[in-house]
């Protein structure tokens, strides 16, 4: 919640109108069950009135994917996008990867980049600090 709603107030100053605030969408990835008392491996929450069932404003998102749970679907024979990803998550071998890399055009370019990355100890390094210098900015 904190990342997320720094997120939001990060896009305005003081003086600025809110109609300037754009929707977050944070996504939480575990590898431990999150969500006690579901089965489910992915919830959205939002800012919902739960008595009322209304929506307040859908500018704050958060979803959360538990791996754990998510290979508890990996067998059924309905492939989903989103199951996908999460088979991507878990993978474990290049085997598995090639797989999964012929599902679709943008699971075949993330694989590729991963085993570049996983290969080039020199990329990966470079990739982890570019990806640390997004997060402090």
């Amino acid at each position: 919640m904190f990342y997320t709603s720094k997120l939001v107030i990060e896009q305005i100053g003081e003086g600025d109108l809110y109609g300037k605030i754009k929707r977050v969408i944070s996504i939480i990835i575990t590898g431990h069950p999150l969500i006690e008392n579901s089965e489910k491996f992915h919830h959205q929450f939002g800012l919902y009135d739960l008595e009322n069932k209304v929506l307040l404003t859908d500018i704050l998102e958060i979803h959360t994917l538990e791996i754990p749970k998510a290979r508890e679907n990996f067998d059924d024979a309905e492939d989903t996008k989103l199951l996908n990803w999460m088979k991507f998550l878990d993978a474990k071998t290049e085997e598995e990867l090639n797989v999964l890399a012929q599902k679709s055009p943008a699971m075949q370019k993330a694989t590729l980049r991963l085993l570049e990355l996983s290969a080039d100890e020199k990329a990966r390094q470079l990739y982890e600090a570019r990806l640390k210098e997004q997060r402090d900015i």
